[in-house]
């Protein structure tokens, strides 16, 4: 595997907001998001869910967020998913970077919660699946910041929380989507599951998708369900018309 790097994974920035809401909330566990998947490309629910997560489990929980990360797939496995349709992994991951910039313009969070891109995942040598990257990262976190006793939560829609049985697994939040319905109470854990309509004002507009953004490619479309910088970011590659 890839060696780990500030380059890599950021924490400089994240040893700072640690330190700080160590001492704001002493009773508190600390928390780290990540969100993984293809983001192929980014939209606005994609940095939303952090939102709706971090306000849910600060208000519900004996938890504070401290921070996110957003992790884009290996290229080897969005080629093989969507073929000529993928991003390059490089794209995505500047695409994010853009989006969490643009997001917290007009948004501030006024603790200072922000979100990181996270490239260790697009920089091993070929494709691994989320439960094995949110482990890995999950250690990472735990061992780099164990004066702390910092937990690392995998970030999902309650369609994957779903799908792949996540009701067993643990450290995992999951926001709610649109069709799908989380009819058991997780006894894992460190295993949250956030009820509709309770995730606060940025649940809004959770049926985006960038299976809707990959068929349109609108600029105009594109501009209602994404940010400003992604879309010239779109546009500079080629991709938007």
């Amino acid at each position: 595997m890839a060696q780990q790097s500030e380059e890599m994974t950021p924490t400089r920035d994240l040893a700072a907001l640690l330190a700080r809401h160590h001492g704001a909330h002493p009773t508190k566990q600390l928390v780290v998001l990540l969100a993984t998947g293809s983001f192929n490309p980014v939209h606005q629910m994609h940095i939303r869910q952090f939102e709706i997560a971090r306000h849910w489990l600060n208000s519900h929980e004996n938890v504070h967020v401290v921070a996110g990360y957003i992790s884009p797939s290996h290229d080897k496995y969005l080629r093989m998913k969507l073929g000529a349709q993928a991003i390059a992994w490089t794209e995505r991951v500047r695409m994010c970077e853009l989006a969490v910039q643009d997001h917290f313009t007009q948004f501030p969070a006024e603790d200072g919660f922000t979100i990181f891109a996270d490239k260790w995942e697009g920089m091993q040598s070929g494709f691994i699946d989320f439960p094995e990257v949110s482990a890995n990262r999950r250690q990472f976190f735990a061992s780099r910041f164990a004066a702390y006793n910092l937990i690392t939560l995998f970030l999902c829609g309650t369609d994957l929380y779903v799908k792949c049985g996540l009701t067993y697994a643990n450290f995992v939040v999951s926001v709610p989507r649109p069709g799908y319905t989380v009819r058991r109470k997780s006894t894992a854990q460190h295993n949250y599951t956030i009820p509709p309509g309770e995730g606060g004002p940025f649940e809004r507009d959770s049926d985006v998708s960038s299976t809707a953004m990959r068929n349109t490619r609108d600029e105009a479309f594109l501009n209602s369900v994404t940010y400003p910088s992604v879309v010239q970011h779109l546009k500079a590659i080629g991709w938007a018309h």
